[in-house]
């Protein structure tokens, strides 16, 4: 019985290497020609126009020392969303 199957997979092996080989199956097509091409327009800086940082500043230091804590229970998962809603509201 074992023979008969190794002797299968044999055969298919060798199918699958005869066939490959005749067909276009794996071959790679070529890829479509790009007919026209559209030029890129870089948008020119307004010189009236001034940027402001408007950023807040944030210090991330802080931050870290007041969550760098395991949050295993819902206690200590009540107590980050706390914290990091009453940051954000601080910056709105």
């Amino acid at each position: 019985m074992k023979k008969w199957i190794w002797l299968m997979l044999l055969v298919l092996m060798a199918v699958a290497v005869v066939s490959s080989r005749g067909s276009t199956f794996f071959e790679q097509r070529p890829s479509p020609e790009i007919v026209e091409s559209i030029p890129v327009e870089t948008p020119q800086p307004h010189p009236e126009l001034k940027e402001v940082d408007s950023a807040p500043q944030v210090s991330a230091d802080r931050h870290i020392q007041k969550l760098n804590f395991q949050r295993y229970t819902t206690q200590e998962r009540s107590h980050t969303r706390s914290y990091i809603t009453t940051e954000l509201t601080k910056l709105c």
